[in-house]
């Protein structure tokens, strides 16, 4: 299945792109697209997204079509889903 992917702040310059769609298995939550975006982009995005546990750090938001999701809660993707990933933003005087 497809699902939409956008990237903010730090991890969109990891990924050098704002967005993207990609294909998932039909069975794939949250963690396992994690997964997935690790394999592809590397260990730089995996120290960003996850901590030492292998859990998404705490300061890293994902949302789900919208709705900021858990790490513990791993929803499954549904056709067309849209993620967000979001890092900390920090500048300005």
């Amino acid at each position: 299945m497809q699902i939409k992917i956008t990237y903010m702040a730090q991890i969109k310059t990891i990924t050098d792109k704002s967005s993207e769609t990609i294909s998932v298995p039909d069975d794939c939550r949250a963690q396992d697209l994690i997964a997935q975006l690790c394999g592809s982009y590397g260990d730089h995005l995996k120290q960003v997204l996850l901590d030492d546990s292998g859990r998404l750090r705490r300061v890293i938001l994902l949302f789900i079509n919208e709705e900021q999701v858990r790490w513990e809660d791993n929803p499954p993707l549904s056709e067309n889903a849209d993620v967000c990933f979001m890092s900390p933003i920090a500048g300005g005087n």
